[in-house]
């Protein structure tokens, strides 16, 4: 509310200064000037009031519950404050209905990715295992197949010894 403070102040000003300026220019009398900027005023505070009081409260309103939803309830919140997704769907304005909406999809919007940010997760430890057990896998077919080799070398050489061995026979 205090943000509003100074550019309501700018614009009384202002509407002041030209209703001033205005009357000067058309050589208007003091209690004219003051009956017009006083009903002005009179008309610019209820025009403020009313944009306040239906657009404005009910924006923020919602503003507070999606800060709330992603952040979670502030300390010195009351629960007589908190207007819940189901209470600004019952709202007669189009607008506050449909930030209630909107507010209701990023929240199904959330769930997903939090859900999505889980499976990813497990998925990640999956590959993380399957590279684990590709790795050993191989390291245990190199052992293998130098074993084999080493099979076939011996193999070669009791061959070798038995045809010496025939041969001198």
């Amino acid at each position: 509310m205090k943000s509003l403070i100074k550019p309501l102040l700018i614009s009384v000003g202002t509407l002041l200064l030209l209703n001033t300026f205005a009357f000067w220019l058309f050589d208007q009398n003091a209690s004219a000037l003051l009956i017009f900027s006083g009903s002005a005023l009179l008309a610019f505070g209820v025009a403020f009031g009313g944009f306040y009081k239906g657009y404005t409260e009910p924006l923020w309103k919602v503003i507070q519950l999606v800060h709330e939803e992603v952040t979670g309830p502030s300390l010195g919140a009351k629960s007589s404050d908190h207007r819940g997704i189901e209470d600004l769907l019952k709202s007669s304005d189009p607008m506050v209905h449909r930030m209630a909406e909107i507010l209701g999809v990023l929240k199904e919007f959330s769930a997903n990715a939090a859900q999505l940010a889980e499976t990813s997760n497990k998925s990640a430890i999956s590959a993380a295992e399957v590279s684990f057990s590709v790795s050993e896998l191989r390291k245990r077919l190199e052992i293998q197949a130098q074993e084999i080799g080493q099979v076939a070398s011996s193999s070669r050489e009791i061959t070798a010894a038995g045809l010496e061995v025939a041969e001198h026979s």
